[in-house]
């Protein structure tokens, strides 16, 4: 069975920046905040001992509070276009063709061909419209929908997928997913 597709830079970040909450790095830094955010409040309030300056402190914790996750997503979708800018992730954004052989999934593109055993693809996911393939090496594959004929098509893909890996689909976005 052979597949092909291109998605764009911006169909990526729109959908990395659309799950960015379920992921365990904004949990752990909504977290740290929260945290630096009440130590900053009690060592203000230790320091200053007028009533004014208490209602200044609560009006800019409020702010920062509200704004938080519009402060977060600008950095996340800077960082994003910066590390899709990287050489490490030129071939994404090219033509691909992947191919499901006896030993795994083969990836071509202009740049390269891989192949990607079985047992190294650690996630399946199916989520918005795209298929979202992460391997042990931490590749990813974003295959959309719509590369796809028909849903017989897709359905015979998933299945050799999940016959061959041995693992199941997600229909989560993957909580791990990191970019460097």
């Amino acid at each position: 069975m052979e597949i092909k597709y291109q998605i764009s830079r911006d169909d990526l970040i729109n959908f990395h920046m659309k799950h960015f909450i379920e992921t365990k790095a904004y949990k752990r830094s909504t977290i740290i905040q929260a945290i630096s955010i009440l130590i900053f409040a009690i060592f203000t309030c230790i320091i200053i001992n007028h009533l004014y300056y208490y209602i200044m402190l609560l009006l800019t914790l409020l702010i920062l509070t509200v704004y938080r996750k519009r402060r977060i997503k600008f950095l996340l979708r800077k960082k994003l276009n910066k590390v899709f800018l990287s050489v490490k992730y030129n071939d994404c954004f090219k033509p691909t063709k992947i191919i499901i052989t006896e030993v795994g999934l083969q990836t071509i593109t202009s740049l390269s061909e891989k192949i990607y055993k079985w047992q190294s693809i650690k996630i399946i996911s199916l989520i918005d419209n795209y298929i979202f393939i992460i391997t042990a090496a931490n590749d990813e594959l974003f295959i959309p929908i719509s590369a796809f004929k028909g849903y017989n098509d897709k359905k015979l893909f998933l299945n050799k997928l999940i016959e061959n890996s041995n693992l199941k689909i997600s229909y989560k976005y993957p909580i791990d997913a990191k970019y460097q």
